[in-house]
């Protein structure tokens, strides 16, 4: 289910999975053989070698394509060409590739083989990227410490992954800045709780106090680093891991004079404080004991160094922690999941797991699957959001809705797509307080609502779309499951879109568009075994 926990916060500000190896359990080399395993889901390349078996991975060239192949066999190459042409001629054709300009390159491994390899890596701990080099025809895996590159390894090759089908790669710790340089007079400390247990999390927190007179900023996307030493052997049990690609993008946190702020708030609200497993560079939980929290925030001339902070491990909690309901409600995400959100907070001095799910529908699966996995939710509260506000059937002349459904090996898959129409939108949305576009699909006969979105047409104060982009399209998409996961049934359904305008007096206005229909003739088997559990659907 795509129960995104808080984990590692650059890994988060990336919106990668990145997260999850942070708490996965150490892999262990006595499951299924590397080529009798699933493809990684929404692969599609993966998808294309299944119909066309020498298909390996493609690249353009100029005005040409070059095609990868595992054989040279005419018939084989001319399998991976049509297949080709079937599932990627067309976008090929529209960005100014020709398909009768084709380069066949011999490779080892078809793309399905790695897509396998992929699939297993989901479940090591400690990398920062995983993604297939197409031209390399590798699987190349960036971790964060030689330690977990080296468990990687022998993974791998207990599960008969061949070694040159994979690139593992792991840079040296960057250790940390040795004081504070940062050109501005501040105070900065770590605040960390002074015990906790294992299958808790350490909570992290970094005031910082501008003691100048004026204001400075500072970016704080995947800024910060930490390392744990034992308090007694000054042993490193957690280096400074290599960091990871970092978006190019602004998280700057301006603080004024004598105002203290907290250096790992999340840029998104969504995101939950930095914290550390309790893990080693290894992925095993360290042993009960004295530590000591090693921290920086920036580098160079920009770096902010405050005083080391010890804390104690406990043995683990009777009630277990947090750490084995996130490992079972909120893995890696599949087609399959179960639809929410996840983050920790602390009550009375006692960290819980929050699950966020879009209904009680959602809530319910969630229940379903703790009392399935024998999970205890004594340290889990689920919140169930607010229903989405129903556009209401807006008259033509408003709003245009388009909905389309396209088949791919994970079901049918429904595009939403809503643009406001003159003179309309010119009318209704000069001076308003804000702008909400929302999406939602109902079954027509008992009016259960099945899917909602909720999303602010862009990034202006008051999130109104104008100029240029008022006549861009909203678009949202609908995978044609339910929030628990499972397949829609087959049936009538109807698709209501349409932007929410509030005034400044508080008045709501819509500007939407005509409801329309939309038939789902799926059911199980709609999705392909090799993305979907059949016993799951």
């Amino acid at each position: 289910m795509p129960l995104r926990p808080a984990a590692l916060l650059c890994l988060l500000l990336l919106g990668a999975p990145a997260l999850f190896p942070a708490f996965a359990a150490t892999p262990t080399s006595t499951a299924a053989p590397w080529n009798s395993l699933p493809v990684t889901p929404e692969d599609e390349d993966a998808a294309l070698a299944l119909k066309a078996p020498a298909f390996a991975g493609l690249w353009v060239e100029g005005q040409g394509v070059v095609l990868m192949v595992t054989s040279t066999d005419p018939a084989a190459r001319q399998a991976v060409l049509s297949e080709v042409r079937r599932r990627r001629g067309h976008d090929l054709t529209l960005s100014g590739h020709d398909l009768t300009r084709v380069r066949f390159v011999p490779a080892r491994y078809n793309a399905a083989q790695l897509s396998r390899a992929r699939y297993l890596a989901r479940g090591l701990f400690g990398w920062n990227s995983i993604g297939v080099d197409v031209r390399a025809n590798r699987l190349r895996i960036e971790f964060q410490t030689p330690e977990a590159r080296n468990q990687a390894a022998a993974f791998f090759k207990g599960r008969g992954v061949p070694a040159d089908a994979l690139q593992l790669v792991a840079l040296p710790s960057p250790g940390l800045p040795a004081r504070t340089t940062f050109p501005h007079p501040l105070k900065a400390r770590l605040v960390i709780p002074r015990q906790v247990a294992q299958g808790d999390l350490l909570t992290l927190q970094f005031p910082v106090m501008n003691t100048g007179k004026e204001a400075f900023s500072f970016n704080r996307v995947c800024s910060f680093d930490f390392m744990v030493v034992r308090a007694d052997t000054g042993k490193v049990v957690r280096p400074v891991p290599a960091p990871p690609a970092c978006p190019s993008i602004a998280g700057g946190l301006i603080i004024q004079p004598g105002e203290t702020r907290d250096a790992l708030t999340p840029v998104w609200q969504s995101v939950a404080p930095a914290h550390w497993d309790l893990r080693d560079a290894r992925g095993q939980f360290v042993p009960p004991g004295n530590y000591l929290l090693k921290a920086a925030h920036g580098s160079g001339a920009f770096a902010i160094r405050p005083p080391d902070v010890p804390f104690t491990v406990l043995p683990p909690a009777k009630d277990g922690g947090v750490l084995k309901p996130l490992q079972i409600l909120a893995p890696a995400p599949t087609v399959q999941s179960i639809k929410g959100t996840a983050r920790f907070e602390e009550q009375g001095g006692v960290q819980r797991l929050v699950i966020t799910v879009p209904d009680e529908r959602a809530k319910q699966a969630v229940q379903d699957l703790a009392r399935k996995k024998g999970v205890s939710l004594a340290r889990v509260t689920i919140q169930v959001t607010p229903p989405a506000p129903l556009p209401p059937s807006g008259k033509p002349g408003e709003a245009e809705l388009k909905v389309g459904a396209w088949t791919s090996p994970q079901g049918t898959l429904h595009d939403i797509s809503l643009k406001l129409l003159n003179p309309a939108a010119r009318r209704t949305l000069p001076g308003a307080r804000e702008c909400l576009f929302v999406a939602v699909v109902r079954k027509v006969d008992r009016g259960e609502v099945v899917y909602s979105t909720r999303t602010f047409p862009n990034s202006r104060a008051n999130h109104c779309p104008t100029g240029a982009s008022l006549h861009r399209s909203l678009d949202a998409r609908w995978d044609g499951r339910l929030s628990s996961g499972k397949l829609a049934p087959a049936g009538r359904y109807e698709v209501r879109a349409g932007v929410r305008v509030t005034q400044p007096s508080g008045k709501v206005a819509w500007l939407s568009a005509p409801a329309q229909p939309l038939n789902r003739n799926g059911g199980k088997g709609e999705c392909q075994p090799i993305f979907c559990d059949p016993e799951e659907e």
